[in-house]
């Protein structure tokens, strides 16, 4: 898995496994429970700015709000909120690299918070990182 940033966007990627295991660890989560999963701290940023080394979930309350810490790209919210933030990470074997969901707030959403940071989640093949591709 691989975290991109620059000032404005964000790209998570990853195979459709790992996305897979992600979304299903934040459809898990409990109230106070939360998750972590580690990205390619090394893998080359390009087209963006820099990589992120970590993503971390936090089952807390009300919408989902993505939001980027030191080197670690974070999302709280609800466990409700959360298992539909998790919608966005269900890629298919099948489904070809570039595939991606957005997940950005848009006035009258109220599943996402107003000042989240939008996130595009994308699928990668699983030597992507070395080289910069999606």
């Amino acid at each position: 898995m691989v975290i991109r940033e620059t000032t404005t966007e964000l790209d998570l990627s990853g195979t459709p496994a790992e996305l897979r295991t992600v979304g299903q660890a934040l459809a898990a989560l409990e109230p106070g429970e939360h998750c972590r999963f580690e990205a390619d701290a090394h893998a080359n940023p390009v087209p963006y700015t820099r990589v992120l080394a970590a993503f971390e979930a936090e089952a807390s309350g009300g919408p989902v709000r993505v939001s980027v810490a030191g080197q670690v790209l974070s999302a709280s919210g609800s466990p409700d909120m959360l298992a539909r933030f998790a919608s966005f990470f269900e890629f298919s074997d099948a489904d070809r690299p570039g595939t991606h969901a957005h997940h950005e707030w848009w006035d009258g959403n109220v599943y996402i918070a107003a000042d989240s940071r939008p996130l595009v989640i994308s699928r990668a093949e699983p030597n992507a990182a070395a080289d910069g591709g999606a």
